[in-house]
């Protein structure tokens, strides 16, 4: 029965930390969002904000969170640890709920708040994109045309609350799971480590 109960304190303080997590990460790459916005006039502010910004909130929150996880499953089973496997899933899952956080942040902003300012913006980017398209002669036109009706495709798609989710959802897997794959060698904790610590503290407390 007390090992049951330590398993489900275990995974009520598990799910707890996954969701806190989530959310300043969420929160946090929204305000990331709307200072974008905010310099959108300065493109080298906004590329620092979007690039340098994002990598630190995204390297912040998975160390913090992952070490607290990490650090109270080896307080409590200090012969299993917490392997590398288990805090890249944590970190993966982490980072995609975070995304419906920065989903519904960006729907709201490009939809709701300021319209105009990105459907020009995607306007700008689309006749870029298709003049940089037509330097290349081995691109027809039948191909542009294709290319230029995917990207309508998808940017309506991204207009929308359940597209806007999904994409930020996929974009956050895809970041946080990259990046995850170096963090999660820095905060797991290894079993023999893990023993060895209990062991010192042990010897420390008897002396």
């Amino acid at each position: 029965m007390e090992q049951q109960a330590d398993i489900r304190t275990l995974k009520q303080y598990y799910r707890s930390q996954l969701l806190t997590g989530a959310l300043v990460f969420g929160v946090a790459m929204v305000v990331i969002l709307l200072l974008e916005y905010v310099f959108s006039s300065v493109p080298t502010v906004q590329k620092i904000l979007g690039y340098v910004g994002g990598l630190v909130v995204v390297i912040a929150v998975l160390v913090v969170y992952g070490k607290r996880v990490a650090a109270r499953y080896a307080q409590a089973r200090p012969a299993e640890g917490f392997s590398y496997g288990r805090v890249f899933g944590f970190s993966v899952l982490m980072s995609m709920l975070a995304g419906v956080i920065c989903g519904v942040g960006y729907y709201l902003l490009t939809e709701v708040i300021d319209p105009a300012h990105f459907a020009a913006e995607r306007e700008k980017a689309m006749t870029e994109a298709v003049e940089t398209l037509r330097q290349n002669p081995q691109i027809t036109e039948e191909m542009i045309e294709q290319q230029v009706s995917m990207s309508n495709y998808i940017s309506g798609m991204m207009q929308t609350l359940g597209g806007s989710i999904g994409f930020n959802v996929f974009g956050m897997l895809l970041w946080g799971g990259f990046v995850a794959l170096f963090t999660s060698a820095g905060v797991r904790r290894k079993p023999e480590l893990i023993a060895r610590d209990v062991q010192d503290t042990q010897e420390q407390t008897q002396q």
